[in-house]
């Protein structure tokens, strides 16, 4: 499914403007913490706060976990590492606000601001057919 109109105009217009902004969950409360697999149900229900399923859990964000799955898979890396590297490819002026549970996992997490998805990458991510 193509993206909606009013996205499209909507992200053009902070594109042009280069409006900061600010991404406040950008591996969307755990949705991609790589925790669980794309369509594992019962995983993620398992992973996510109440908030998180009611926010997150549907078919279309198990659609845009698979696409960060495949390509964690091309580039041996992480679902965390592609969904930051997705915000920092934004042609978007964007921002991630990220937290995690694992100080381990932070040196990771800001060295994907120093690595974007390229422009075609993006474009896969936000691919909906």
């Amino acid at each position: 499914m193509p993206k909606n109109v009013w996205v499209q105009d909507t992200q053009q217009w902070y594109t042009d403007n280069q409006m900061p902004v600010l991404c406040y969950s950008s591996l969307a409360r755990g949705f991609f913490s790589g925790e669980f697999k794309a369509f594992d149900y019962e995983g993620a229900k398992s992973v996510l706060d109440g908030p998180g399923q009611k926010g997150y859990l549907c078919e279309e964000n198990m659609r845009r976990l698979r696409r960060a799955e495949t390509l964690a898979e091309r580039y041996h890396t992480a679902v965390t590492d592609i969904a930051l590297r997705y915000v920092f490819g934004s042609s978007m002026n964007t921002f991630a606000i990220m937290s995690t549970t694992n100080p381990k996992r932070l040196p990771g997490n800001v060295a994907a601001a120093n690595h974007p998805l390229s422009r075609e990458d993006v474009a896969f991510l936000e691919n909906d057919e």
